[in-house]
């Protein structure tokens, strides 16, 4: 499970150094798509209209509670150091979940071939399930379901989107492999 860093107890300088260029850089670009008047200060009206062009609708207190979390000078606007902040905790996160996932994938791949087939679904599903006939509609719902180019396999791409959507096709799947991660960090 990822541990939470409060973006308050960061410091740019501290850990600004970790992330490369060509990645400040990105994450300044996402910045002033959100400080759309170019004052420096993303405000929490910037922050709805983004959202909401984004086809995100958030309340009033739910875009309080975004930015009160991101804006550790407490002046009600989100500068690009408190921006950077806490895109870096999000970025150390979903490297975690990543890990996760990947360590789930190597675990269910039998012979580590790359890849998860029928026989690898079955038995992870019959460590994770309760009895043959699920375990049978279980393994053909994801592979049905998460198979994108219809070969039978589940590439670690195929099963982290799967897993990561939150629209598991199998509910023994959907009870025990989202646990292990932390969905807040992809948000």
């Amino acid at each position: 499970m990822a541990t939470s860093i409060g973006y308050s107890d960061l410091n740019s300088t501290s850990w600004a150094h970790a992330l490369n260029e060509r990645l400040i850089g990105e994450i300044k670009e996402a910045f002033e798509l959100f400080n759309t008047n170019g004052d420096g200060h993303v405000s929490k009206s910037e922050m709805a209209n983004v959202m909401e062009r984004m086809g995100l609708l958030y309340s009033d207190r739910e875009l309080d509670e975004m930015l009160a979390e991101i804006d550790s000078g407490g002046d009600g606007t989100v500068d690009f150091g408190e921006f950077l902040a806490f895109m870096a905790v999000h970025l150390e996160e979903a490297k975690t979940n990543n890990a996760v996932l990947q360590e789930t994938f190597r675990q269910f791949d039998i012979g580590d071939k790359g890849y998860l087939n029928k026989s690898d679904l079955r038995k992870a599903l019959s460590i994770l399930g309760d009895g043959n006939d699920t375990i049978r509609r279980d393994v053909h719902s994801v592979l049905s379901d998460a198979d994108l180019d219809g070969d039978g396999k589940l590439t670690f791409q195929e099963f982290s989107e799967i897993i990561l959507s939150g629209h598991m096709p199998s509910t023994t799947f959907q009870n025990t492999i989202p646990q292990t991660l932390d969905f807040q960090a992809l948000e």
